[in-house]
């Protein structure tokens, strides 16, 4: 597998636990809403396929995963901003939504190197932005990963590429 180094790097450091626990003190199923956008940010609605309703995203590299997990034919569902994690970390109270929720029937061996397992739930972040905020994207991939009971993942520009090679030669 020919992961970015500088990204399996970022992920490996995600996957610690942290030193102080989160605790969740309320969870909302409802999700949240893509706001409109006034600035720069590209928001919009994404065509999966047939059997899934269309859905939000905030970003081209949200859309652009969208776009990849929806034509893989094991995916199964997809939610985006399925959730919210109100939590306490120390004297901080935080909230955290999810970018995406992806269900899947079997996992392939390049998304099962990144950390997939049959539900994940998917942070989508530019690499330099995770990179800067690496504490605060280990405690909510950390509440992610406690409360659903499945994996959370983070994905960057720097995976796209290796995915798209990567697992068209798997599947």
């Amino acid at each position: 597998m020919n992961w970015n180094p500088l990204a399996a790097a970022l992920r490996a450091r995600l996957e610690f636990d942290v030193p102080q626990p989160c605790v969740l003190e309320r969870i909302d199923t409802q999700g949240r809403r893509i706001p409109l956008s006034y600035s720069h940010h590209v928001r919009g609605w994404h065509p999966v396929r047939s059997g899934f309703a269309p859905v939000p995203f905030e970003s081209l590299l949200e859309s652009a995963f969208i776009a990849w997990f929806a034509n893989r034919p094991e995916l199964t569902s997809l939610a985006t901003q399925s959730h919210t994690f109100h939590y306490r970390f120390g004297r901080s109270r935080c909230r955290y939504t999810p970018d995406l929720l992806v269900g899947l029937s079997h996992v392939p061996t390049p998304l099962r190197a990144l950390g997939f397992g049959l539900l994940t739930v998917i942070e989508v972040k530019p690499f330099e932005r995770a990179f800067a905020m690496e504490t605060a994207l280990r405690h909510k991939l950390h509440i992610a990963r406690e409360t659903l009971h499945c994996p959370a993942v983070l994905l960057t520009e720097l995976d796209l590429d290796v995915l798209e090679r990567e697992v068209r030669h798997v599947a």
